[in-house]
């Protein structure tokens, strides 16, 4: 957003995102072995997760994985792991990945651009910024949160 504005910097950081989250995937699909169901034996609610996406129907799996990469503190590399590594519908999972991130993705690179036309010079123009940084968070919690609900729903109604 501050090097690109926004409508070029969302189109970037997009595209960026959801290749970087292709390349994890397909990196953690090739060598995955049996270590995977070891790691996910030890996080109970990753292999609910799990069995969840690979089980499901393409909307399920698309929906769930739109729901993980929601929160802001979702663990992207990780995420691209477990689902490379549990072999998830490659374009539920390309599709959810792109829906998931784009929220908070744009938040920030509107962030972004509204720095690169900060003119310090005009009274309340940190405020201002300051004021629209404050909302761009805020709304980010909110989709989080929202997010991380409805995916402990989906968790606990395969049985965990």
């Amino acid at each position: 957003g501050w090097a690109f504005g926004f409508e070029r910097g969302i189109g970037a950081a997009m595209l960026g995102a959801t290749l970087g989250g292709i390349l994890g995937y397909l990196i953690a699909r090739a060598v995955s072995a049996n270590r995977v169901g070891t790691v996910l034996d030890e996080h109970p609610r990753w292999r609910t997760v799990c069995k969840s996406l690979a089980r499901g129907g393409f909307l399920k799996t698309l929906g769930l994985v739109t729901l993980i990469r929601l929160p802001p503190n979702s663990p992207f590399a990780l995420t691209n792991l477990v689902m490379g590594a549990t072999r998830v519908h490659f374009v539920a999972f390309i599709i959810g990945t792109a829906v998931g991130l784009a929220p908070r993705t744009a938040f920030v690179v509107y962030g972004a651009a509204q720095a690169q036309q900060l003119d310090v010079r005009e009274s309340g123009s940190w405020m201002m910024f300051a004021a629209k940084i404050a909302v761009a968070l805020i709304a980010v919690v909110i989709i989080g949160a929202i997010g991380k609900r409805a995916l402990d729903k989906a968790t606990a109604e395969s049985g965990t």
